[in-house]
């Protein structure tokens, strides 16, 4: 990981008030390149260690649902103030791990001043309704046997047996392998030939346990990104229900779920051929997204973090509705929102948005997003319009 250029840190407050977020991120996700970034750091500036380990204590154990503000920029700004003046330093250092840890979107000024005008206007119902809906588990199949995996686990192809869980004896044996994971999950898979499979919630794969000679084949319906091995004389093909994609070595994401109205190829590194059974074919570049959409193959060039972000647990987003947002917020924590004729039809978000495995830390950065408050009661969640002041 590169070097960030920080400014001074001379006590626990300066690491949780960092303008990235970047410490309290870290603590969040548990990112592997921030582990390694936080370790170089400290290694090299060891005087600061007591409150590095301070301020790792202060952010693990604060309650991530205590945040009250709307809006990230106008909290930052009272985070700082606050922080010059050095008064009601506990209270501070609660706000500041709340708006750090949620980030939500981390919303521009600019986009702000648009949500304030979201309020007060039309008929529109001042309250979105979402439903927790009950998670299964990923189920894994090799040949007539089944297992059920409750939490995401690394699985693994090897010597004609898929292996899962934390302990290598964890096999099945057989000739073909289905992974299904449904809304709320996320699994990770590598294939006999090293290719690796990152597996998007709600969807499923068919995988063989060996490649033959001729061509390495796979079956998706659903959001697959995936690292394929390079193997110039043995093609790799993705087959989904609408279209095929033919590579030979290269990374790239495949979203093909058979309800999506348009499946879609979206390229990180290398080259690809997008097929069709009836609407041809095209080849892809870098930087570049094709989608099938009316029958008709059509390429644009996008940013690809937009895309593919889900495998590094965060999602990104560009101008985005809101409509589109919740969508995919639902998908990963398995949450049904009903945004039929509320204050938010119609408005875009910008910014990224960390992926938690905790329920109330996404209630809350969709709270912050949408300068609402919320309500849980049982699985059904209600974010209420803010009074204004």
């Amino acid at each position: 990981m590169e070097t960030t250029h920080h400014p001074p840190i001379k006590t626990y407050l300066d690491f949780l008030r960092l303008e990235d977020g970047r410490f309290v991120m870290w603590r969040l996700t548990h990112d592997k390149e921030l582990d390694e970034y936080w370790r170089q750091f400290i290694a090299t500036r060891p005087e600061l260690k007591n409150e590095f380990e301070k301020a790792i204590r202060v952010c693990d154990s604060v309650r991530l649902n205590d945040c009250r503000y709307a809006d990230r920029q106008s909290l930052l700004n009272r985070i700082k103030d606050s922080a010059t003046r050095r008064k009601h330093r506990r209270l501070l250092l609660r706000r500041v791990v709340a708006a750090a840890a949620i980030l939500l979107l981390l919303i521009s000024p600019s986009a702000y001043l648009g949500m304030r005008q979201w309020f007060g206007h039309g008929e529109a119902s001042k309250e979105l309704t979402g439903e927790i809906l009950h998670s299964k588990d990923i189920v894994l199949t090799v040949g007539d046997r089944s297992v059920t995996l409750p939490q995401p686990v690394n699985m693994r192809i090897e010597d004609g047996r898929v292996y899962y869980g934390n302990e290598r004896a964890a096999a099945l044996k057989g000739k073909e392998c289905r992974v299904t994971v449904p809304h709320g999950k996320r699994a990770s898979l590598t294939l006999a030939d090293c290719s690796r499979l990152w597996i998007n919630a709600g969807t499923t794969v068919y995988v063989p346990t060996t490649f033959n000679k001729g061509t390495r084949d796979i079956y998706v319906d659903g959001e697959i990104f995936i690292d394929a091995a390079h193997r110039p004389s043995q093609p790799f093909i993705v087959h989904t229900d609408r279209i095929n994609v033919t590579v030979h070595g290269t990374s790239f994401d495949v979203l093909a779920y058979r309800n999506e109205v348009a499946p879609a190829v979206v390229l990180v590194r290398g080259k690809v051929m997008v097929t069709t059974p009836r609407n041809g074919s095209m080849m892809m570049q870098p930087d570049e997204r094709v989608a099938l959409t009316n029958g008709k193959l059509e390429k644009q060039t996008v940013d690809v973090a937009d895309y593919v972000s889900w495998k590094d647990n965060y999602l990104s987003f560009s101008n985005t509705p809101i409509e589109k947002v919740l969508k995919q917020v639902g998908k990963y924590y398995n949450i049904r929102f009903t945004t039929a004729d509320t204050i938010l039809t119609g408005k875009r978000i910008s910014g990224k948005l960390y992926l938690s495995n905790q329920i109330d830390d996404v209630l809350n950065s969709i709270s912050l997003m949408t300068a609402t408050t919320y309500k849980r009661d049982k699985n059904i969640v209600k974010f209420i319009e803010k009074e204004r002041r």
